[in-house]
C-alpha cells in the first residue's frame, strides 16, 4: 500500500479520536450515574454486585483520567509523534488549513490548561509511576470534581467537532445505565422477597 495523502490521513485521525471519544463520554456519563443514585439503590447494588461495582468504579476513574492524558499530550514529545489532540492542528497546516489550525491550537491551549492537573499529577505520579510519596507518605494529589470532568470532555469533543466538521454524536445513550440496573436488582429482590412470603 502506498502512503495516505494528508486528506486520508486527517480522515483516519478523525475516525480514531471520534472512537476514542465516544468510549470517554460513555465512561464519563457512567461516573456521574454514580451520583444520581440514592441509599436505597446502593442496598440494592450492594446486595447483588457488590464485589463487581467495588472493582470497576476505581477501574473508571483511572481509564477516565489515562484517556483526557492521553488525548491532551502534545502531539510531539520527545522525538516521537504522539496520536493526540495536537495532531489535528498539525495535520490542519499539511492541509494549508492555516487559520483553521490556529483556531484549534487556541481550543487545545485552553483544554490542556483545565486539565493539567490530570496530566502533570495524576499521570505522572499514580499512572505513568507511582511517586513515592504519594503512595508512602499519604501526599494528596488535587481533587478532580465529576464536574470538570465532563466540562473537559465537552470541551473535547466540540475541539474534535470544529476541527472535523464531523456529525458524530458522542453522547451516551441512557439505556442500560447503573441507575436502571438498581432499579432492576430491586424489583428482583421484591419479586422474590414476595415469592417467599406465599
Amino acid at each position: 500500500m502506498g502512503q495516505k495523502t494528508s486528506h486520508e490521513e486527517f480522515k483516519a485521525v478523525q475516525k480514531w479520536l471520534e472512537d476514542d471519544l465516544y468510549q470517554l463520554d460513555q465512561m464519563v456519563q457512567t461516573l456521574q450515574d454514580y451520583y444520581t443514585l440514592t441509599p436505597e439503590d446502593i442496598e440494592h447494588l450492594n446486595r447483588h454486585a457488590k464485589r463487581t461495582l467495588l472493582s470497576m468504579l476505581p477501574a473508571l476513574v483511572d481509564s477516565i483520567f489515562i484517556r483526557v492524558a492521553r488525548l491532551t499530550e502534545r502531539a510531539k514529545k520527545c522525538g516521537h509523534e504522539n496520536l493526540s489532540l495536537g495532531s489535528l492542528v498539525h495535520l490542519l497546516n499539511d492541509l494549508g488549513e492555516v487559520e483553521k489550525a490556529e483556531h484549534i491550537q487556541n481550543l487545545l491551549k485552553e483544554i490542556q490548561n483545565q486539565s493539567s492537573s490530570i496530566r502533570d499529577d495524576h499521570r505522572n505520579k499514580r499512572y505513568a509511576h507511582v511517586d513515592f510519596s504519594v503512595a508512602m507518605e499519604g501526599k494528596k494529589l488535587p481533587r478532580i470534581p465529576v464536574r470538570l470532568l465532563r466540562e473537559i470532555t465537552d470541551s473535547i469533543e466540540h475541539l474534535v467537532i470544529e476541527a472535523t466538521g464531523s456529525g458524530y454524536s458522542f453522547k451516551a445513550t441512557p439505556q442500560g445505565n447503573i441507575k436502571r440496573l438498581a432499579e432492576c436488582l430491586k424489583e428482583y429482590f421484591e419479586m422474590k422477597t414476595e415469592k417467599t412470603r406465599h
